[in-house]
């Protein structure tokens, strides 16, 4: 059992490391939300067409936005599917090409660069009908294991539906091997075998700021930081509560002349 001063410790304990908690994820919100804002991670003509797009409605009339703010991938996966699409991610959709064609017009117009756009009107793919495989340690085609609008499916397909994501590099020679090299296999770390045959990988370098995972980490974290502050928010509430009983009682106790003793019941 608990005399009354060590629970009410014991609440402001919980409240602080609560506190703690969501002033980290806190601070790491607003760090994303900044770098989605100024656009932080992407080229320098890319992140100026879509500055520009956001501030002219006309500019930005069929644009979609970058390939990588439209699709969500699982932790697990994202190293293998940032390797596969590389400068793909920062890939803009249109819903035309004539859309496209106005933005190239725009960026060669104002000396901004060179940017790539997928039109969901011209994009097309096909995903691989079968896989010859005898390993474990097969995930399956790229392009299941992300998810997007369906308006998307052709850009996906196109990019994703011809690469297979396996856990290392040992399974993917093994199934290269077996499928004579038709098709692209990536390793969770990021290594690729492409159909050619050429192999690359290594080191991918840790980033501050990831632009695949950035918008999906943003809507973790909101969500987080919620329940977080509702949870204070219970405790906090307790806490009175219990102080106000305890109050209640230290009334009475002077009412009837002599101590009550205060314990709780843990």
């Amino acid at each position: 059992k608990k005399d009354a001063n060590e629970k009410i410790k014991e609440y402001q304990t919980n409240i602080n490391i609560l506190l703690s908690d969501v002033r980290m994820k806190e601070s790491r919100l607003k760090f994303l939300k900044e770098t989605e804002r100024e656009k932080e991670g992407y080229t320098k003509s890319v992140k100026t067409l879509l500055i520009e797009c956001e501030k002219n409605k006309e500019l930005s009339k069929g644009v979609n936005g970058v390939l990588s703010n439209l699709i969500e991938v699982d932790k697990k996966y994202q190293t293998a599917i940032e390797m596969t699409l590389g400068a793909s991610l920062q890939n803009i959709v249109t819903e035309t090409e004539e859309d496209a064609k106005r933005l190239v017009e725009y960026l060669r117009r104002n000396n901004i660069g060179r940017a790539s756009f997928l039109p969901i009107t011209a994009v097309n793919g096909k995903k691989l009908d079968r896989i010859n495989n005898n390993n474990n340690g097969v995930y399956g085609v790229a392009s299941d294991l992300v998810k997007y609008d369906k308006k998307y499916q052709g850009i996906i397909l196109s990019l994703l539906g011809r690469t297979v994501i396996v856990e290392n590099m040992d399974q993917a020679i093994s199934l290269a091997k077996q499928n004579n090299y038709s098709f692209k296999i990536v390793t969770l770390k990021g290594d690729i075998i492409n159909p050619s045959g050429m192999i690359s990988g290594g080191a991918t370098p840790t980033k501050t700021v990831n632009i695949l995972g950035r918008a999906v980490e943003i809507k973790e974290l909101e969500i987080l930081v919620q329940n977080i502050n509702n949870k204070i928010n219970i405790i906090e509430n307790e806490q009175k509560e219990y102080e106000k009983s305890i109050q209640t009682i230290t009334e009475k106790s002077k009412e009837f002349g002599h101590p009550i003793y205060l314990i709780s019941d843990e």
